[in-house]
């Protein structure tokens, strides 16, 4: 049996060749993260009002949006409390998951938009397809 030995200067090794640019987009990363984190914005503009009737987040969680993960039933949860204290929010379930789990939209909107949702609807699908 004659073996060949593989010349590296002839055939590159393809693994050797992406490993650095690997690292490079691993580096670039990390050094965009923090600018990315401290560019977030708050819930709402400066001097805002908010109706007090409307429970945050943390109110119905127990954390802050963002410091740990929300399972699916505590986000239903709680668009359920803020569609109850708002009528400005309805619910609409449009289906079920996969794994059989509620599929949601809230519609936050002002209650005389509520009112001729159906208009607004027939409208949106007019410009869907004009024809």
């Amino acid at each position: 049996m004659v073996r060949h030995a593989v010349r590296r200067d002839i055939v590159p090794d393809p693994d050797l060749e992406t490993v650095p640019m690997r690292h490079t987009v691993f580096a670039f990363t990390l050094l965009l993260l923090p600018g990315l984190a401290s560019a977030q914005h708050a819930y709402a503009r400066p001097g805002a009002t908010f109706d007090a009737r409307v429970p945050t987040p943390r109110s119905v969680l127990g954390y802050e949006v963002g410091e740990r993960f929300t399972p699916h039933h505590m986000v239903l949860r709680y668009f359920e409390r803020v569609a109850q204290a708002s009528p400005r929010v309805v619910l609409d379930t449009l289906g079920r998951t996969f794994e059989g789990r509620e599929y949601v939209a809230a519609i936050v909107t002002s209650e005389r938009n509520h009112a001729r949702l159906a208009q607004i609807r027939a409208d949106a699908m007019r410009l869907a397809d004009p024809r």
